[in-house]
């Protein structure tokens, strides 16, 4: 199984069972606090039975107040009246059902009891319990009897003690628990979708580092054997008498040494930008100088190639903050790329710009293709008669380090060459804005 693929589905099954987990604690937290807040209602008004008179009463003292249905039985089980906190009530298929629901179980009123029971498809909870028989007024002792009956008053309780049997139902929150229920799975479905797309990405993400690790140890295996061969070969030649100039065979290998040289220190300086462990000594630059040391050490090169590097300074140009050794780097290698693929020319300006200071390095050379243009920064990668293919990566690394910015552009600047055109643009400090 592909390395992405193994991550997606990591990340998609611990964003599913953290969602399930999440959903399962909200449903224990809420039904349990529904449950509590119901039978402290219940135990509200459990409380108002066992007093002489009825009164309001603060015992459970309930957040969530639950509307209780009081029905008062006679011995057999037979609906006397029905009461709603003071309130009298009809008596209702609801109240008859509670009842049926009772008069199947073995219940002790001696004491009180609750419990929860399915009726008419509804959960309800029910408690059962003995207390004082009130003044119902006008009412049937039967059951064909409290159909008809008129709603009964509460005056008093009279003597004696009766049985209650008291009921909520539950159906509204269970809706509201069912619908959150719909909501928290929604939520979990746009949760895992999420996750699984994050996952997606960090798996793709992993695969395409792997895949560029094993491209650039590739790369930068090829590029060191090849000088290493070259000097080899010059050697041996030199030693068994086959070059017959030894002078010319020791500038190859020297040349050579250099190419070795300067393509380890950009290795050592890639391996330690991506590990974080770079460390820049950040200053106050002055670009002006910055790109005259550039040119100054590219100009030699250019000269052996018969290009000329034309520079514009800018008066008056604000300071930057940055290393400046990395950035004279940075600055050369793509100036030393622009002399590489001149004809004769390039031009290097400087200029300050929109809160920043440009530096634009131009040339008169055959340009970049539209296939090249995409992969120019990219490691290794090498256009016709590229050099070590790290120079323009190396650069734009550098760069983008100290916040700055390096694009290929079709703008050719005041010059207007014909070639490529790579622009640099620092910000500048915020006190010198």
């Amino acid at each position: 199984m592909r390395i992405k693929t193994r991550i997606t589905l990591i990340v998609a099954l611990l964003a599913a069972a953290a969602a399930a987990l999440f959903i399962t604690f909200m449903n224990v937290t809420i039904g349990g606090y529904i449950d509590r807040e119901a039978r402290s209602s219940m135990q509200s008004v459990f409380a108002s039975l066992s007093e002489t008179e009825y009164t309001e009463t603060d015992h459970s003292k309930p957040q969530i107040i639950f509307d209780v249905i009081w029905l008062q039985v006679d011995e057999q089980l037979n609906l006397v009246s029905t009461y709603e906190g003071e309130t009298s009530l009809t008596y209702t298929k609801n109240d008859r059902a509670v009842l049926d629901h009772v008069r199947g179980q073995k219940v002790d009123f001696s004491r009180e009891h609750m419990t929860y029971a399915s009726v008419l498809g509804q959960r309800y909870l029910i408690g059962t319990t003995s207390g004082p028989v009130w003044d119902e007024g006008s009412t049937g002792s039967s059951d064909a009897a409290s159909e008809s009956a008129t709603e009964p008053q509460v005056e008093s309780p009279t003597s004696g003690t009766g049985k209650w049997i008291l009921y909520i139902n539950m159906g509204p929150a269970s809706d509201i628990l069912r619908l959150l229920n719909i909501m928290l799975g929604a939520a979990l479905v746009v949760m895992v979708g999420l996750a699984t797309a994050v996952g997606y990405r960090a798996g793709l993400m992993v695969e395409n580092s792997e895949r560029r690790l094993k491209t650039f140890f590739a790369n930068a295996s090829h590029e060191l054997k090849t000088p290493l061969m070259s000097i080899q070969g010059y050697a041996e030649g030199i030693s068994t008498g086959v070059v017959k100039d030894p002078k010319a065979g020791a500038t190859v290998i020297l040349q050579q040494g250099d190419k070795m040289e300067t393509l380890v220190e950009e290795l050592l300086l890639i391996s330690k930008i991506d590990s974080g462990d770079f460390r820049f000594d950040k200053t106050a630059v002055d670009v002006n100088d910055l790109v005259d040391a550039c040119t100054s050490s590219a100009k030699a090169f250019a000269q052996t190639r018969e290009v000329e590097v034309e520079v514009l300074y800018s008066k008056d140009l604000p300071v930057i903050l940055g290393d400046a050794n990395q950035l004279q780097r940075a600055i050369g290698n793509v100036v030393e790329n622009a002399a590489r693929f001149a004809k004769s020319r390039v031009l290097v300006e400087v200029a300050a710009k929109n809160s920043a200071v440009e530096v634009r390095v131009s040339d008169d050379g055959p340009g970049v293709t539209q296939e090249d243009a995409p992969k120019i920064f990219d490691r290794f990668y090498k256009g016709a008669g590229g050099n070590t293919g790290l120079g323009l990566s190396v650069a734009a690394q550098i760069v983008a380090a100290h916040k700055a910015k390096l694009e290929l552009t079709k703008e050719a600047g005041s010059s207007q060459l014909k070639g490529a055109t790579f622009v640099f643009t620092f910000p500048l400090p915020r006190a010198t804005k």
